[in-house]
């Protein structure tokens, strides 16, 4: 099980990628250092979560994911920031199963 983000960019085309379960257990079980990481928080539920992230609040998500990074120093997670830090990237969807 895993979140499914959604990635829109400027030319109105969409990717997909994937928050894996794993990735979610060392961010969200594993420590707790995301208490004071916003928007990190908003996709915390894995059977809830439905959240999009544009414009200022994306740059935010961006930010936390590599807080965690510095925290987690995670393949996957670096991976994942790679694909968002994407210029062309307007708008994202983190949906949970």
């Amino acid at each position: 099980m895993s979140l499914d983000i959604c990635m829109e960019y400027k030319d109105k085309t969409k990717s997909y990628i994937e928050f894996s379960e794993n990735l979610h257990n060392k961010i969200f079980i594993q420590s707790n250092f995301y208490t004071y990481l916003k928007s990190l928080k908003k996709i915390k539920d894995y059977y809830l979560c439905d959240e999009s992230f544009k414009d200022k609040a994306l740059m935010e998500f961006i930010s936390d994911l590599k807080v965690a990074q510095g925290r987690l120093k995670d393949k996957n997670l670096k991976e994942l920031l790679e694909k968002l830090e994407d210029s062309n990237i307007i708008n994202i969807r983190a949906t949970g199963d």
